[in-house]
């Protein structure tokens, strides 16, 4: 016989000795004195390291550290590993008795989750009780011991029928919130929430659903003093008169003193005056007004009312796009603040939500140094929700009234854009009743004063140039209107003055220049 017949012969002998081994062998047996272990177990086909050493009752770290592998995915159908320790047999867990009432075969398909949800325990505790060390890895075949009393038999836990507790609380699911997040925020275990909310799928729920969440209740409102109804502003007090202006112009350009005609002593009238007048009259204010004309953007409002979903009392307040703003709250001696958040859950966006107020009147303002903002009067009543959006915008202010001696802005354009500097000169052209009136001018903090007279600039009209972007005061002398009007730094602005006639008038304004 030649040596490669030989050879065949053994490697056939081999091959055949690995097959039985393979087909009829147990997948443990006894180890060789050199392994130092206690059995070897043969890999079969869809087994990996976590599930055999969870079968042996070991780590998969000792596993490694006793077959020498490095890489806990990487083993082969076949492969003899020897179960460190004195190991006799695989894990038989008791069967009767506390804490292991049945046990059962996984299925394919079959996941941890779903084999708790249906015998109705603790996901939890069943991996402590079978040690398991990974709660995504169960394998087909599997037993899993069962915890419980003796005699347990398996059944679908039902909680179809569960019902929140008198006064429960539910939690609106916002966008991006996920069940561990909601179930941090209450401190409460995720598997009581999929319990009392019977979800099939714990990793699927929705912007908009109602959730229980068993065993919480909210904290019960801490108020301050009080509040009490909404007290109206003080009345009103005049500005203090105004300081007396150091005239720049060269007395050359001045018009001589006025001097009334000498046959009768009476005035003559204002060109284009009509007594009778066109629009209905404006009432008289009981004090001096100022009207606001592109003043730059105020932070206004828009509200409306909806009832809470959760029955608390709520208000919230918007910021438009801009967060980070503080806005306040206040009732008479109680008041509130908060800070617009970028997200604010259920809320929306650039907003802050004031919860469990007492009902009653509030005021409600943004506290903004760079923009002013109006505040704005509430009722809320309890259990509403009243959200409240503030916006920058431009407006104009006025007008109701017409000042107590009657004069009135008729007309007026002024292109300027709020909060621009184009760097260059305003000019402001005023159009009144009559020539020969001292027409005042005066920049915000009182850096620019100055006076033109009517009659200069046609009849009845005077001007204000080179004027630096800024918000600046125009009256007439003598007069109780006042105009605020912001200039950009190249707007032309016209305004015009008007005097309504009232029951004392007559025909005279003030005095005419028909040169």
């Amino acid at each position: 016989m030649g040596q490669e017949e030989i050879v065949k012969r053994y490697l056939l002998a081999f091959v055949l000795l690995i097959a039985l081994a393979i087909a009829t062998g147990p997948t443990a047996w006894a180890a060789p004195p050199s392994q130092g272990g206690g059995r070897v177990h043969a890999v079969q086909s869809g087994e990996n390291l976590d599930g055999i050493a969870a079968q042996y009752g070991v780590s998969a770290e000792a596993l490694m550290r006793q077959n020498g592998i490095v890489n806990p995915d990487l083993i082969y159908v076949g492969q003899p590993l020897v179960i460190p320790g004195g190991y006799g047999g695989p894990v038989n867990y008791p069967q009767q008795g506390y804490g292991c009432g049945n046990s059962y075969t996984v299925a394919m398909g079959d996941t941890l989750s779903g084999i708790a949800w249906n015998f109705g325990v603790n996901p939890h505790e069943l991996m402590r009780l079978n040690n398991l060390y990974n709660e995504n890895f169960v394998f087909v075949g599997q037993q899993l011991c069962i915890p419980g009393p003796g005699g347990y038999r398996p059944q679908p836990a039902n909680y179809n029928d569960y019902r929140p507790a008198p006064g429960g609380y539910y939690h609106t699911v916002a966008s991006g919130e996920t069940l561990t997040s909601i179930c941090d925020r209450y401190g409460i275990d995720p598997w009581n929430v999929i319990q009392a909310n019977n979800l099939n799928n714990a990793a699927y729920i929705w912007a908009g659903q109602q959730l229980i969440i068993p065993g919480y209740q909210p904290p019960a409102p801490v108020y301050g003093a009080p509040p009490v109804a909404y007290a109206p502003p003080p009345a009103y007090a005049p500005p203090p008169a105004h300081p007396p202006y150091r005239d720049s112009y060269d007395s050359s350009l001045k018009p001589p003193p006025y001097q009334p005609p000498a046959d009768d002593g009476k005035l003559p009238p204002a060109p284009g005056y009509q007594k009778g007048a066109a629009k209905p009259l404006l009432p008289l204010a009981e004090h001096p007004i100022e009207v606001v004309v592109n003043g730059g953007e105020t932070w206004a409002d828009e509200v409306w009312t909806s009832p809470d979903p959760n029955g608390i009392t709520t208000v919230v307040v918007q910021t438009d796009t801009e967060f980070g703003k503080v806005v306040r709250m206040r009732s008479g001696d109680y008041e509130v603040k908060g800070e617009t958040e970028y997200l604010s859950g259920e809320f929306g966006p650039s907003s802050f939500a004031f919860r469990y107020l007492p009902p009653g009147d509030y005021d409600v303002w943004v506290d903004d140094e760079e923009t002013p903002s109006e505040k704005v009067q509430i009722s809320v009543d309890g259990g509403q929700r009243v959200n409240v959006a503030f916006s920058k915008q431009v407006r104009f202010q006025g007008q109701t009234y017409a000042s107590p001696d009657g004069w009135v802005l008729a007309a007026w354009e002024n292109p300027s854009k709020p909060h621009e500097r184009s760097g260059g000169w305003s000019n402001i052209l005023v159009k009144t009743p009559a020539s020969g009136l001292w027409v005042r001018a005066e920049s915000e903090g009182g850096g620019y004063k100055a006076k033109c007279y009517t009659g200069h600039k046609g009849p009845g009209a005077c001007d204000f140039a080179g004027l630096n972007a800024g918000i600046y005061y125009i009256w007439i002398d003598g007069t109780d209107l006042t105009l605020k009007t912001y200039m950009d730094g190249s707007a032309y602005a016209v305004f015009e003055f008007a005097k309504q006639p009232t029951d004392e008038d007559s025909d005279f304004i003030g005095p005419v220049n028909y040169d």
